[in-house]
């Protein structure tokens, strides 16, 4: 009997050892899978830091030029006005002299 208990324990503690082995190959595992998954996360993470930068850079980039591009409208309108005004100013200036004129040396000397 007391063989019999000898084998069993013997039994128990091979089994025990087995499966502590086979513990530790399961979390050395755990340990190269855990690894690769903090890598490919921060690969993701760079990549997604990279693209966000990229879009932002881009954005800007479209928003300079629409920007320059107003800006060079807005010129172009102003610069038309300017001319308008000034050529209304002129034509308001000839007909000042003239008046002007006449008042000065009478109708029928300017004409």
């Amino acid at each position: 009997m007391i063989d019999d208990r000898e084998v069993y324990i013997s039994g128990n503690l091979t089994q025990a050892s087995d499966k502590l082995l086979k513990a530790d190959e399961l979390y050395k595992q755990y340990e190269e899978q855990l690894k690769s998954a903090k890598a490919n996360a921060q690969t993701i993470v760079a990549q997604s830091e990279k693209e966000a930068k990229d879009t932002v850079a881009l954005e800007i980039s479209q928003a300079r030029t629409d920007a320059t591009k107003l800006i060079e409208r807005t010129n172009k309108e102003l610069e038309a006005q300017k001319s308008i005004a000034l050529e209304k100013l002129e034509t308001q200036v000839d007909e000042l002299s003239q008046l002007i004129k006449e008042k000065l040396l009478g109708k029928e000397v300017v004409l």
